[in-house]
C-alpha cells in the first residue's frame, strides 16, 4: 500500500515522500516494513513533461489550423 505524504526535514526544509507498508513474517514473529522514498524531483519532472507535452500538443494543431488556411 502507498500513499503520499509531506515531511519536513530536520532543517525544516519540506519535501514530498512516497510511503510503502508491508507486513512481514520473521522467524514466526510479524514485523512491519516502512520505506519512505523523497518523491520531490519526480514530481517535478512529471510536471515539467506535463507542461512540454501541453505546449507540443497545442503548437502543433496550431501548425495544423494555419497550414489549412
Amino acid at each position: 500500500r502507498n500513499f503520499e505524504i509531506d515531511f519536513k526535514k530536520k532543517g525544516g526544509e519540506e519535501f514530498l515522500a512516497e510511503v510503502s507498508s508491508s507486513l512481514l513474517n520473521l522467524g514466526g514473529k510479524k514485523a512491519i516494513q516502512v520505506i519512505v522514498r523523497d518523491i520531490t524531483e519526480r514530481k517535478k519532472m512529471d510536471k515539467r513533461l506535463k507542461t512540454i507535452y501541453a505546449l507540443c500538443f497545442y503548437s502543433s494543431h496550431e501548425k495544423w489550423r494555419t497550414d489549412s488556411c
